[in-house]
Protein backbone atom coordinates (compact mmCIF):
# COMPACT_ATOMS: atom_id res chain seq x y z
CA UNK A 1 0.00 0.00 0.00
CA UNK A 2 2.71 2.22 0.44
CA UNK A 3 4.46 1.96 -2.69
CA UNK A 4 0.77 2.70 -4.13
CA UNK A 5 0.81 5.74 -1.80
CA UNK A 6 4.51 7.02 -2.73
CA UNK A 7 3.45 6.18 -6.33
CA UNK A 8 0.34 8.51 -6.54
CA UNK A 9 2.46 11.55 -4.69
CA UNK A 10 5.76 11.10 -6.92
CA UNK A 11 3.10 11.45 -10.38
CA UNK A 12 1.59 14.37 -9.22
CA UNK A 13 4.83 15.77 -7.98
CA UNK A 14 6.33 15.11 -11.76
CA UNK A 15 3.02 16.15 -13.68
CA UNK A 16 2.05 19.20 -11.43
CA UNK A 17 5.32 20.67 -10.98
CA UNK A 18 7.55 19.19 -13.63
CA UNK A 19 9.74 15.86 -14.63
CA UNK A 20 12.83 18.32 -13.92
CA UNK A 21 11.98 18.58 -10.53
CA UNK A 22 12.10 15.17 -10.05
CA UNK A 23 14.46 13.85 -12.21
CA UNK A 24 17.04 16.79 -12.37
CA UNK A 25 16.91 18.02 -9.03
CA UNK A 26 15.26 15.35 -7.07
CA UNK A 27 16.96 12.40 -8.96
CA UNK A 28 16.39 9.65 -6.27
CA UNK A 29 13.02 11.12 -5.17
CA UNK A 30 11.14 8.15 -6.12
CA UNK A 31 13.29 5.65 -4.63
CA UNK A 32 13.26 7.95 -1.42
CA UNK A 33 9.46 8.37 -1.27
CA UNK A 34 9.30 4.55 -1.56
CA UNK A 35 11.70 3.96 1.39
CA UNK A 36 9.96 6.36 3.62
CA UNK A 37 6.97 4.39 2.79
CA UNK A 38 8.43 1.01 3.67
CA UNK A 39 10.14 2.13 6.71
CA UNK A 40 6.97 3.23 7.67
CA UNK A 41 5.83 -0.63 7.58
CA UNK A 42 8.96 -1.48 9.59
CA UNK A 43 8.61 1.04 12.15
CA UNK A 44 5.01 -0.24 12.64
CA UNK A 45 5.91 -3.97 13.13
CA UNK A 46 9.01 -3.47 15.29
CA UNK A 47 7.28 -0.60 17.94
CA UNK A 48 3.53 -1.84 17.04
CA UNK A 49 2.94 1.85 16.27
CA UNK A 50 1.11 3.48 13.08
CA UNK A 51 1.87 7.11 13.22
CA UNK A 52 4.84 6.92 11.50
CA UNK A 53 2.89 4.55 8.53
CA UNK A 54 -0.39 7.02 8.48
CA UNK A 55 1.73 10.23 8.08
CA UNK A 56 3.17 8.70 5.32
CA UNK A 57 -0.69 7.88 4.05
CA UNK A 58 -1.82 11.40 5.08
CA UNK A 59 0.33 13.92 4.45
CA UNK A 60 1.46 13.42 0.89
CA UNK A 61 -1.79 12.97 -0.02
CA UNK A 62 -3.68 16.11 1.45
CA UNK A 63 -0.56 17.91 -0.52
CA UNK A 64 -2.16 16.56 -4.15
CA UNK A 65 -5.49 18.57 -3.98
CA UNK A 66 -2.64 21.30 -3.43
CA UNK A 67 -0.45 20.48 -6.18
CA UNK A 68 -3.49 19.74 -9.04
CA UNK A 69 -4.89 23.98 -8.50
CA UNK A 70 -1.69 25.03 -7.91
CA UNK A 71 0.07 24.36 -11.24
CA UNK A 72 -1.77 24.50 -14.57
CA UNK A 73 -1.89 21.51 -16.51
CA UNK A 74 0.86 20.10 -19.15
CA UNK A 75 -1.65 17.23 -20.07
CA UNK A 76 -5.18 17.09 -20.93
CA UNK A 77 -7.33 14.43 -19.22
CA UNK A 78 -6.48 16.48 -15.83
CA UNK A 79 -9.33 15.23 -14.10
CA UNK A 80 -8.25 11.68 -14.26
CA UNK A 81 -6.10 12.81 -11.51
CA UNK A 82 -9.27 13.97 -9.30
CA UNK A 83 -10.53 10.29 -9.98
CA UNK A 84 -7.70 8.57 -8.80
CA UNK A 85 -8.18 10.27 -5.85
CA UNK A 86 -11.24 9.81 -5.28
CA UNK A 87 -10.78 5.59 -5.59
CA UNK A 88 -7.97 6.60 -3.11
CA UNK A 89 -10.35 8.68 -0.42
CA UNK A 90 -13.15 5.65 -1.20
CA UNK A 91 -9.91 2.80 -0.48
CA UNK A 92 -9.42 4.68 2.94
CA UNK A 93 -13.39 4.85 3.84
CA UNK A 94 -13.53 1.00 3.35
CA UNK A 95 -10.78 0.62 5.28
CA UNK A 96 -12.34 2.34 8.12
CA UNK A 97 -15.53 0.72 7.78
CA UNK A 98 -13.91 -3.06 7.39
CA UNK A 99 -15.88 -4.62 10.18
CA UNK A 100 -19.37 -3.32 9.07
CA UNK A 101 -18.69 -3.98 5.35
CA UNK A 102 -17.31 -7.62 6.30
CA UNK A 103 -20.80 -7.71 7.95
CA UNK A 104 -23.24 -6.32 5.51
CA UNK A 105 -21.77 -8.93 2.72
CA UNK A 106 -22.52 -11.40 4.74
CA UNK A 107 -18.68 -12.12 5.82
CA UNK A 108 -17.33 -12.67 2.27
CA UNK A 109 -15.81 -9.36 1.94
CA UNK A 110 -13.75 -7.44 3.51
CA UNK A 111 -12.99 -3.06 3.78
CA UNK A 112 -9.48 -4.21 3.89
CA UNK A 113 -9.99 -6.53 1.06
CA UNK A 114 -12.15 -3.59 -0.95
CA UNK A 115 -9.59 -1.03 0.07
CA UNK A 116 -6.37 -2.69 -2.10
CA UNK A 117 -8.88 -3.25 -4.48
CA UNK A 118 -9.49 0.53 -4.64
CA UNK A 119 -5.90 1.71 -4.27
CA UNK A 120 -5.10 -0.07 -7.45
CA UNK A 121 -8.07 1.31 -9.33
CA UNK A 122 -6.21 4.88 -7.95
CA UNK A 123 -3.09 3.69 -9.80
CA UNK A 124 -4.90 2.53 -12.50
CA UNK A 125 -6.71 5.38 -13.21
CA UNK A 126 -3.21 7.12 -12.85
CA UNK A 127 -1.71 5.02 -15.78
CA UNK A 128 -4.74 5.36 -17.82
CA UNK A 129 -4.48 8.83 -17.93
CA UNK A 130 -0.81 9.05 -18.66
CA UNK A 131 -0.75 6.32 -21.81
CA UNK A 132 -3.78 8.33 -23.27
CA UNK A 133 -3.34 11.67 -22.53
CA UNK A 134 -1.95 14.62 -24.97
CA UNK A 135 0.71 17.61 -24.19
CA UNK A 136 -1.10 20.87 -24.26
CA UNK A 137 0.71 23.48 -26.11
Amino acid sequence: MTISFMSIQFILLTETVGPEFAFDRLPNLLLCLILTGFSSVVYWSLFDDLTFYKMVQFVPQMLCPFLLIAFPPKYTMREYYVYGLMFYALAKVVENKDKVIYKLTGNAVSGHTLKHLFAALALYTFYFQMKNRHKIN
